[in-house]
């Protein structure tokens, strides 16, 4: 059963998970600009976070690149808030697609939400981004509901490895809906 939490929990990291979830809803779309500019977008976000989490490791400030120490954990959600509210902005004034821009904007909101609740719990990040990932299919309610159920077995992986507590989970469930609401609204607003 922990070998089945592990691959659950491989799959469900927030930089695998996203990623294919936004390619899996661009597939059908033919607008060829567009999906280069998600791609380059999800590349420069990828490489960013584990450029800086292996250089943290490189120079022995981190045990490994997951950042589970709390002060690691600290230092990557503070970098990480920074890059996407910065990548952000950036998107936004440069006349992007809102679903682009508002992406990375609602992602920064999950790991902001992170930082501020750190005192009182362990948000999951994984599971807060497999919501937020299912968020984006809606109005396709049946994808929608089936990618919540994989975000619960990607918490209920996070248990069983003990990376986090129950709370920690419904917290990071709650977060990752938060943000696909902020994320749906800004849609139809922009």
């Amino acid at each position: 059963m922990e070998r089945f939490a592990q691959i659950v929990s491989i799959i469900g990291h927030p930089l695998v998970i996203l990623p294919v979830c936004v390619f899996l809803k661009l597939l059908p779309n033919d607008d060829l600009a567009a999906r280069s500019d998600v791609i380059a977008v999800i590349a420069v976000v990828c490489l960013a976070t584990l450029s800086f989490s292996w250089w943290q490791v490189r120079r022995g400030a981190w045990v490994d690149l997951d950042a589970s120490v709390p002060s690691e954990r600290k230092m990557l959600v503070t970098a990480v808030v920074i890059g996407l509210l910065c990548l952000a902005i950036v998107l936004f004034l440069g006349d992007t697609p809102s679903f682009l821009w508002a992406g990375v904007a609602s992602a920064a909101l999950i790991v902001l939400a992170a930082a501020l609740l750190a005192r009182w719990c362990k948000l999951s990040l994984h599971t807060a981004f497999a919501v937020h990932a299912a968020m984006i299919f809606v109005p396709n309610i049946v994808l929608v509901l089936g990618l919540l159920g994989v975000a619960m077995l990607i918490g209920w992986s996070r248990l069983i490895l003990e990376r986090h507590g129950l709370t920690d989970i419904v917290v990071g469930y709650c977060t990752g809906l938060g943000a696909g609401i902020v994320y749906l609204m800004a849609r139809a607003l922009f």
